[in-house]
């Protein structure tokens, strides 16, 4: 599971040259797709508790957050991830 520090961590480990890179989700190992990112939101984990602003109950376990990224289409130039990156992932 990847988690906020792990990205970051993988993130930090790239040389500087690369801080202007676009982010993209590479999805569907089957059928290789990328999509372009838009947004970042964090929503707690029980997006169905309506309920979101009381306090927790005296030894209730502090909700987990999800950090969702917001796909916005696919490029424009191709909807396929490259055969290179779809090898470097493992999926081919």
């Amino acid at each position: 599971m990847m988690t906020v520090t792990k990205l970051i961590e993988a993130l930090q480990e790239l040389e500087y040259e690369y801080g202007d890179a676009e982010v993209r989700l590479a999805f569907q190992p089957s059928w290789p797709l990328q999509f372009n990112l838009s947004r970042t939101i964090v929503s707690p984990l029980d997006l169905e508790d309506e309920e979101e602003d009381d306090e927790p109950a005296e030894g209730d376990e502090p909700k987990r957050s999800i950090v969702y990224l917001a796909e916005a289409g696919q490029p424009y130039e191709t909807p396929y991830v490259p055969g290179v990156v779809s090898r470097a992932l493992g999926w081919r």
